[in-house]
């Protein structure tokens, strides 16, 4: 049989040899053991890809992060391009750049890079996912504002939502569920944006 463990954040599937001897047809077998190794590599993938961008692509940023990617944003600043090749490089993460003397430092020290082509977001998103595969499943994980990772807001802890002048009062009432950044305080909820945010993945997807 399939089982399923989640450790460290990412997910492994492996299979009981006695079980699946016992249950599944022989002409089966092959079909579910790869089925089983994609969906590990597919997942893994999703767990381990982390980006960071240049200044230009703000919005991309936040995208990727409601699509759950750890997503590094780096603004103005002196020597811009080294502190995003020094970054890319130390973390692992795949530099996304509109800047094309930027984007052949990157290969010359042979750090993956992706060239964004289009101005507009909902081409960038495309190009990504393109070229990533990237999951286009809008999702509360992480903060779309500084990148770190958000939690739901307990009950006994709604002092801190009420303290938010963006949050519209009669949502207090409505049993709505709250997110909270500790890094940076930002709360979320889903209400109208993110409707919008749903409508526009949907979008992305056709």
């Amino acid at each position: 049989m399939v089982n399923s463990m989640i450790s460290s954040g990412v997910i492994n599937l492996y299979i009981d040899p006695d079980l699946y001897m016992l249950f599944f047809p022989i002409n089966y077998r092959a079909r579910i053991y790869w089925e089983c190794v994609y969906t590990f590599l597919y997942v893994k993938k999703l767990n381990i890809m982390k980006f960071v961008t240049d200044r230009m692509l703000g919005k991309l940023s936040r995208w990727l992060r409601l699509f759950g990617y750890d997503t590094l944003e780096i603004k103005k600043q002196e020597n811009e391009d080294d502190t995003l090749l020094a970054l890319a490089e130390k973390e692992g993460r795949i530099l996304v750049s509109r800047d094309r003397v930027l984007v052949r430092k990157a290969i010359k020290r042979g750090i993956r890079t992706y060239p964004v082509q289009s101005p507009e977001i909902m081409e960038q998103l495309r190009e990504m996912q393109g070229e990533f595969g990237i999951s286009i499943e809008p999702q509360l994980d992480r903060c779309t504002l500084c990148n770190s990772v958000i939690r739901k807001v307990k009950p006994e802890e709604m002092e801190l939502v009420r303290a938010k002048d963006y949050v519209y009062p009669d949502r207090l009432g409505e049993g709505t569920e709250f997110w909270l950044c500790d890094n940076c305080g930002q709360v979320y909820w889903q209400g109208r944006h993110w409707e919008n945010i749903m409508e526009r993945a949907e979008r992305l997807k056709k």
